[in-house]
């Protein structure tokens, strides 16, 4: 389990990734990120942890990853994301990354773009985009369906709004609403 980035307060954005192991007993740093960011995504293929998009003033579309498998890994710049991003959401399987929604910096603050990273071949590409433009998402990953969950919608407020992305068949579903709206969570998917 890591804590990457952050910040701690408007000015002072953070580079510092801390882990702590299974039955360990107390936090450790590993290597810095490259660029020190918040509102950024990550996700885990294998070892290794990606760090996708964020801020450090201003959308972002760097994507850094870091091999745990290795003693003494670095951060390596990967294929950047094509649309700059902060405040989306992203869930991996297999080995790829699906970063879903946000918000960039100009016209469109609220995102329904869907982009997933090949992580063996470091390469992007575009999805059908969400029917929902939202950002400060959450998403998980069930079988072979990305689930896209909340978020705040263009009126400005969270919204209860779920919705499935078939991986396979490459669409996009209404799914069953959350029972509350709500944005700047997490989601999480437990169990065998």
């Amino acid at each position: 389990m890591c804590a990457i980035g952050g910040k701690v307060d408007d000015h002072n954005y953070l580079a510092s990734v801390e882990c702590l192991s299974q039955g360990a007993a107390a936090w450790v740093e590993v290597a810095s990120l490259n660029t020190a960011r918040y509102n950024h995504g990550a996700a885990a293929v294998g070892d290794v942890i990606f760090v996708v998009g964020g801020s450090n003033y201003g959308a972002g579309s760097s994507v850094e990853a870091l091999d745990l498998s290795v003693d003494g890994g670095r951060w390596e710049a990967k294929a950047p994301m094509p649309t700059a991003r902060m405040q989306l959401a992203v869930a991996a399987s297999g080995t790829k990354l699906f970063a879903v929604g946000g918000r960039d910096d100009g016209n469109r603050p609220w995102l329904d773009t869907l982009e997933i990273y090949e992580s063996a071949t470091d390469s992007w590409s575009a999805a059908a985009p969400m029917p929902t433009a939202r950002m400060d998402l959450a998403a998980a990953i069930v079988g072979n369906t990305l689930f896209a969950l909340g978020g705040e919608g263009e009126d400005g407020y969270p919204c209860d709004v779920v919705e499935a992305y078939d991986i396979e068949g490459g669409s996009w579903s209404a799914a069953e609403p959350m029972g509350t709206g709500r944005s700047g969570f997490a989601a999480v998917v437990a169990g065998p």
